[in-house]
């Protein structure tokens, strides 16, 4: 797990004030833990449809710019992402 300034600080590990570098040892880190997460690891599991599913309800969300949408969109736009 990554630590927060405060933890580095109180380990006595933290850098000079406006030293602060990252290395690829904190951007590996970040990496590993950002797919370790429960909702990646959802995605990576799902069947394939409600992969389809799912994309075609971001896809709408950001068309829209909304946080929220219908299910009739999204079905719609599943139905036609399944039928090319």
């Amino acid at each position: 797990m990554l630590k927060t300034k405060r933890e580095m600080s109180e380990d006595g590990n933290m850098p000079p004030a406006g030293k602060s570098l990252v290395g690829m040892a904190e951007v590996e880190a970040a990496i590993q833990e950002m797919f370790q997460a429960p909702h990646i690891q959802v995605m990576k599991t799902s069947s394939r449809l409600s992969k389809i599913f799912l994309t075609a309800m971001v896809y709408e969300l950001y068309k829209t710019g909304m946080g929220e949408t219908t299910f009739e969109k999204i079905a719609t736009h599943s139905c036609e992402t399944t039928l090319r």
